[in-house]
């Protein structure tokens, strides 16, 4: 996690925040005085970058990918930090979700492009 955390920090503009939210999830915060297109942009090229990890296990190493994925969510005066906190939950577990597929199941998810196509 800290591995994401500091390439992340490194890619996104200045006085962006990387706060650890759960055991598999970063929350970046950013004060938004920019065009949101620009920001979107710079939160997508920040997440493409590839980023593996040595892990040791036993006498052995394994090269982990670690992927990363976003969502921007606009806060305001009005919005209620338990609504922000739902709405994070929910994401973080429907990319865990998916990560199920792939790292376990070692199948796409179901209603997804490539099941589709692997189907046909």
């Amino acid at each position: 996690m800290l591995l994401a955390a500091e390439r992340l920090a490194q890619h996104l503009p200045a006085g962006v925040t990387v706060f650890r939210w759960s055991e598999s999830a970063l929350v970046a915060v950013v004060d938004v005085d920019a065009n949101i297109a620009e920001v979107t942009r710079r939160f997508a090229r920040a997440v493409s970058l590839n980023l593996e990890k040595n892990i040791e296990a036993g006498h052995r190493f394994v090269l982990v990918p670690i992927t990363l994925s976003f969502t921007l969510k606009r806060l305001s005066e009005s919005s209620s930090p338990a609504d922000i906190f739902q709405e994070l939950d929910r994401f973080v577990s429907a990319i865990a979700e998916l990560g199920v597929f792939w790292a376990v199941l070692n199948e796409p998810p179901p209603g997804s492009l490539k099941a589709a196509r692997k189907h046909e």
